[in-house]
């Protein structure tokens, strides 16, 4: 499955501006450098139109915060309540409609909500760690975003190799929520059915 991406100008501008602003503020510097260097007023000043425009990526990439990030937020918020064994905070982030799938992410699948109760009831297995080893995100619409991650899993009956990719919306009340979650991989191959989960 291929990874969320966000497009170039979201990425860039909102999401990740610190290169932008870099690459613009070393731009900058180097006109400011030979202007100097050989006199050239009008020079100087002109190094101050990408130095400007560094500071207004940088202040809107700080003040916009996109559907991708949101969805990096809700995800790493739920990951660190399932990893703290604490199902009552992990369904804070999950929308009581959301699905859990293996393998297509438009697969139909079973209710998460039903999936945590169960973990929760018969408490199988206790996580001991659960740390993202690899995290990808993407703006797919002015209301939805979404999350690939890798997780490395330590249970008390072992280690698990998984990932993930998380669907995660804004509901009607301000909200992120994730709405579905789709089990990727289990130690590189591809995953079981979420039956497994059971």
């Amino acid at each position: 499955m291929t990874e969320p991406s966000s497009s170039m100008l979201t990425r860039t501008i909102f999401e990740q501006p610190w290169p932008a602003a870099i690459a613009l503020l070393i731009v900058a510097g180097a006109i400011a450098y030979t202007a100097l260097r050989e006199g050239l007023t009008k020079r100087l000043f002109m190094s101050a139109i990408p130095a400007g425009i560094a500071l207004v990526i940088l202040a809107v990439g700080t003040v916009v915060v996109t559907p991708g990030e949101h969805a990096r937020r809700t995800v790493r918020a739920f990951v660190e309540a399932v990893e703290s064994n604490d199902v009552r905070a992990a369904k804070r982030f999950v929308a009581p409609f959301a699905v859990v799938n293996s393998r297509d992410a438009n697969a139909p699948g079973i209710e998460l909500i039903d999936l945590l109760n169960r973990v929760n009831r018969f408490g199988r297995y206790t996580v001991e760690e659960n740390r993202i080893t690899k995290l990808s995100t993407a703006t797919v619409s002015p209301r939805r975003g979404e999350v690939q991650i890798a997780v490395r899993t330590t249970v008390d009956v072992g280690v698990a190799g998984t990932s993930w990719q998380f669907r995660v919306e804004e509901q009607t009340d301000g909200s992120w929520r994730i709405v579905r979650l789709t089990w990727l991989t289990l130690h590189g191959s591809p995953a079981p059915s979420v039956d497994r989960l059971e």
